[in-house]
């Protein structure tokens, strides 16, 4: 099982590590103790990534090794933007908060496989519901103290800490590690434990805060190099159809599509690519339609984004060509897909 699951980003580990530090003990006996001494006595000699197994493993032994109950909710907390990692990247590059969720749930499963989350939006709240399906309650217990608390203190950041705060409710699957803690003051949120789900519950009117950070052109680059590395698992990564699809994702994110525009992102010419392509046997409309069919399942049957604004995110002239291309692509009309998703 351990071996189906793409490994993690070790930056997540560097607040639980400078927490540990605040707590008096040297950087060799830190690794040491979270079993990471193998690749040397300095965080700078950590691996970028590490199965997720021995990523979890890490963390459960920095608690034991502290012997503070609370330390991965005070790490989480005290996280900075510099620390922040290539997802969270696509939060803090984002034009609102409801495309930082959307993206961060969308790429989520790229970077941590092993907790898939879902994005919920009712008329009142926005719910991400965190799955568990390979561990024990317990086991993932400290991993998803330290995320929540990441992922509140990282929408706090991006968000411009607005007030009243954009968080209502942070809630754990485990039960309460300190009775006699008040965990609503710390995470500056009602918090809830032994709930179905561990999630975090945020305001429904926050979803279009703008990001004081949002730079188009910087997402446009992370969701690029994302898009890589989801369709290179398994593969090359440097195979001429998978770097032009992850050069359309990207360009789909920011409505430009075309082969020429796809081409100038490959530093290649129009002529050279479709070489290129043909030689893989394909074409560079059959690759844009399979993104599109992706995009256009995403959006008009998981969304309630408008018809028109989706036409105009997957970079369409008009309606109409929008129309005819859905016909040809997922074999119905968006207004009828749409209906389907609703009824």
């Amino acid at each position: 099982m351990f071996a189906e699951l793409a490994p993690t980003d070790t930056v997540h580990l560097f607040s639980l590590i400078q927490y540990l530090r605040r707590q008096g003990h040297n950087t060799g006996r830190i690794l040491r103790a979270m079993d990471l001494n193998r690749f040397g006595t300095q965080v700078e000699q950590l691996p970028a990534t590490l199965p997720l197994r021995d990523f979890m493993l890490a963390i459960a032994k920095a608690k034991a090794f502290s012997n503070d109950p609370l330390i991965c909710f005070h790490a989480g907390q005290q996280q900075t933007a510099a620390d922040f990692s290539l997802l969270p990247q696509l939060s803090y590059y984002s034009r609102d908060i409801e495309q930082a969720l959307r993206l961060y749930c969308r790429y989520l499963t790229v970077f941590n496989p092993g907790f898939p989350t879902r994005l919920l939006i009712t008329n009142n709240e926005v719910k991400t519901p965190i799955s568990n399906p390979h561990w024990t309650i317990e086991q993932a217990a400290p991993l998803m103290e330290l995320r929540l608390s990441n992922c509140a203190r990282l929408l706090r950041v991006i968000s411009g800490y607005q007030s009243p705060d954009l968080i209502q409710r942070i809630e754990f699957e485990h039960a309460c590690p300190e009775k006699n803690f008040n965990f609503d003051e710390l995470l500056q949120a009602e918090v809830k434990f032994n709930q179905p789900c561990a999630n975090l519950v945020i305001r429904r009117d926050a979803l279009h805060c703008p990001i004081l950070t949002s730079q188009p052109d910087m997402l446009n680059k992370v969701i690029s190099l994302v898009e890589e590395k989801r369709l290179a698992a398994g593969s090359d990564s440097r195979h001429t159809v998978i770097r032009v699809r992850a050069a359309i994702r990207s360009g789909l994110s920011v409505q430009q599509s075309s082969l020429t525009y796809i081409a100038e992102q490959l530093n290649t010419s129009v002529s050279s690519l479709k070489r290129q392509l043909a030689a893989n046997g394909c074409g560079f409309q059959q690759l844009l339609d399979l993104e599109r069919q992706k995009e256009m399942n995403y959006w008009i049957i998981h969304t309630p984004v408008t018809l028109e604004s989706i036409c105009q995110k997957l970079g369409y002239a008009s309606q109409a060509s929008f129309n005819q291309a859905c016909h040809r692509i997922m074999g119905r009309s968006p207004s009828a897909l749409r209906k389907q998703a609703v009824g």
